[in-house]
């Protein structure tokens, strides 16, 4: 239980996670983090509030939102009632342009993740999560190259690249000293841009 508990206090929130749990718009969210009214790293275009700081914020600024409840917030529950429609790719030619793009995300992002352990004598409190998250992220993208349906493959993509900032972002909270740091700005700087080159084009396929 006491493991438990400290998990959630050191989990991270996005700024949606916030903002639909507070009935504010992201804006709102965004002008809170920037008032240093929350403690947050940005991993790509996207931050990361990290747990505790949020409850801080609950407490000082008392919302009628019960704070107890916060630690029930993740990145699966925040998707969880979004309504699915699968949408088949038809044409051969955007298939393969597709393909090759999801190739080199897929390449590197696995490369990059490999590549990355948690230092032994840092926090190995911290291990189990971050080889969570790691998991996950790979699962994820797996999942995303091998599905056919191009709305559900986007989603596994999104849900993949939610957990790569998680996992950077817990190294930006709790690693900001040590060497690794320097890796997790590389995988940054390379993989949340193929990741967001990638997402606008299923985007744009789903639209026509």
């Amino acid at each position: 239980m006491g493991q438990k508990n400290q998990n959630q206090r050191n989990a991270e929130l996005t700024v949606d996670q916030i903002a639909d749990y507070l009935q504010v718009t992201p804006r709102t969210v965004l002008n809170y983090i920037q008032a240093k009214e929350m403690e947050a790293v940005k991993v790509g275009r996207h931050w990361f509030v990290k747990l505790a700081s949020f409850h801080g914020f609950l407490q000082r600024h008392r919302f009628s939102v019960d704070a107890s409840q916060a630690h029930q917030l993740s990145l699966e529950e925040f998707n969880a009632n979004k309504k699915e429609h699968e949408i088949e790719l038809t044409s051969t030619s955007v298939k393969k342009n597709l393909s090759l793009q999801q190739l080199r995300v897929f390449e590197k992002a696995t490369k990059h993740l490999l590549s990355l352990n948690w230092p032994k004598d840092q926090m190995p409190e911290f291990q189990k999560r971050f080889l969570r998250l790691k998991g996950e992220t790979i699962e994820f993208l797996g999942r995303g190259f091998y599905c056919y349906q191009i709305q559900r493959k986007r989603s596994l993509y999104d849900r993949s690249r939610e957990k790569l900032g998680s996992l950077l972002a817990l190294i930006y909270f709790f690693l900001s000293e040590h060497p690794i740091k320097k890796q997790a700005e590389h995988m940054e700087q390379e993989l949340m841009p193929l990741f967001s080159s990638l997402l606008r084009k299923m985007e744009r396929l789903e639209q026509k």
